[in-house]
């Protein structure tokens, strides 16, 4: 066979028309398969872990009952402490209910109280504040108990012990039978899990970008692929959204940290949708050059959505910050939140639809080289997809952790640490110098099987030119003797 047949064999071997440099590009449908599930499984112990953390929230009821014996109106005084509490417990409210005496008719009167908050910090230094209350308390018939009234929150403890009294001057004895007092404080166990997950997640996101960086500096890879540019800077905004210095918060407890979690949580999702259009647009437009025109549109989306969870997610941290929410002055936080909630589920629910509109017009135009590729994205956006609309839908008058938020967080973490991970693998380049040696060997069996089946033997072409020209110019001497 001739150096021609030779070529032409080489070209029809799809091993020579290729070299991938992402996993991604030599994934099999199998492999693919066995890709979702494995992340699947670990997707699915992660949330099994969280679940089963035990005491999430503490909670305590206590029951004070007015006197009975004077059917008068009088001042009746109540107190309660927690104690010991740290910033372990993350949080503690209090809420309370009106008990009265029987339900045979509707009621609906004013009544004032006071609350006083008494701090004890570590030094022994005691904090004292009185707020004053007067609320409508409104209950139906055959109803005992009146709605919940949340009169005390804190987010930020830094003190020791936590106590409340309550004062009702010109309490209605007659038609009152008491009040129930609620308190919730965040359990100890749920912040260690908390702290735990986050530096373990916050180690491999470290180590994937170590890993990367050296890929490219130590000569393994020449350059990185758009994919791999994306992640490389998704990684540490996953990194810094973790929180992996969480327990100097737990330490220390700030509001500014809170508001630094609103910032990164806000960024993390709007980069992981403009990921997931850019990638999408890498598979309809895989020979087209990228400039700023075509990524611009991209990066309003995810401006959009990430101004909006940042809106959102500030007004619900400030709303907590808030120590008396029933108070009327400071109730424009709780208006905020539900004005911003709303508009941030508004801008969910279209970027979920517009995800869906373009992984339908990507599937129209793959080809089969990209239909690994696009599973592979198709249901990593998904993903996100289902973050979003598990995680904050209170905007649409749904609560599905029922004011658990580390239920909650539990959810957010566990979606976004999954995500990213199963990007960073699929995206995770090869090595391009055992790249080569495998395809230099595969294509020097290929050249032998090629002359073997064409009853050739393996020596050099050049060779075969060097014996038959030594032979002609013995042939031509013994011509001329």
């Amino acid at each position: 066979m001739s150096k021609q047949g030779l070529v032409e064999i080489e070209n029809e071997n799809p091993i020579f028309q290729k070299e991938t440099d992402m996993w991604i590009d030599s994934l099999t449908l199998k492999e693919n398969i066995i890709t979702f599930i494995s992340f699947y499984g670990l997707f699915l112990i992660m949330l099994i872990i969280a679940l089963n953390v035990k005491n999430p929230i503490i909670y305590s009821t206590i029951g004070f009952e007015y006197n009975a014996k004077m059917k008068r109106k009088l001042a009746n005084i109540f107190k309660h402490d927690i104690s010991p509490i740290s910033g372990s417990n993350r949080f503690a409210n209090f809420f309370l209910y009106f008990n009265r005496r029987d339900n045979q008719s509707s009621i609906s009167t004013s009544i004032p109280f006071q609350v006083t908050i008494i701090k004890t910090y570590r030094d022994g230094v005691v904090n004292t504040t009185d707020y004053d209350y007067n609320v409508t308390c409104n209950i139906k018939k055959d109803y005992l108990d009146s709605d919940r009234y949340f009169i005390f929150q804190d987010h930020v403890i830094t003190y020791n012990s936590l106590d409340i009294i309550l004062k009702f001057p010109d309490s209605d004895n007659k038609t009152f039978k008491g009040v129930t007092l609620q308190s919730q404080t965040g359990g100890y166990d749920q912040t260690n899990f908390s702290i735990y997950y986050r530096i373990i997640f916050s180690l491999f996101q470290l180590f994937a970008f170590i890993g990367l960086l050296y890929k490219k500096f130590s000569g393994c890879i020449s350059f990185y692929h758009l994919e791999q540019k994306i992640i490389l800077l998704l990684i540490p905004i996953l990194f810094l959204n973790n929180g992996p210095f969480y327990f100097l918060h737990i330490l220390h407890p700030t509001a500014l940290y809170q508001f630094f979690e609103d910032i990164a949580d806000s960024i993390f999702v709007g980069y992981s949708f403009f990921s997931i259009l850019m990638f999408f647009d890498f598979i309809k437009n895989k020979n087209k050059k990228f400039d700023i025109s075509s990524i611009f549109p991209k990066l309003i989306f995810g401006s959009i959505i990430t101004l909006s969870s940042l809106f959102f997610l500030v007004s619900k941290t400030e709303s907590n910050l808030q120590s008396t929410p029933l108070l009327v002055h400071e109730n424009i936080f709780l208006k905020m939140q539900s004005f911003f909630s709303l508009i941030f589920a508004c801008v969910q629910i279209c970027a979920a639809l517009f995800i869906f509109f373009e992984l339908g017009r990507t599937a129209q135009i793959v080809d089969i080289l990209d239909q690994q590729k696009f599973m592979l994205y198709t249901y990593s956006s998904l993903i996100m997809i289902l973050r979003f609309l598990l995680i904050h839908t209170s905007g649409i008058g749904i609560d599905l952790y029922q004011g658990n938020d580390s239920l909650e967080w539990s959810f957010k973490f566990i979606f976004d640490n999954f995500f990213v991970l199963i990007m960073v693998y699929s995206h995770w380049p090869y090595d391009i110098k055992n790249s080569h040696a495998f395809v230099d060997s595969m294509e020097a069996m290929s050249f032998s099987q090629a002359k073997q089946e064409n009853g050739q033997s393996l020596i050099d072409d050049d060779f075969e030119d060097q014996i038959i020209e030594e032979g002609t110019k013995e042939n031509d001497s013994k011509i001329v003797n």
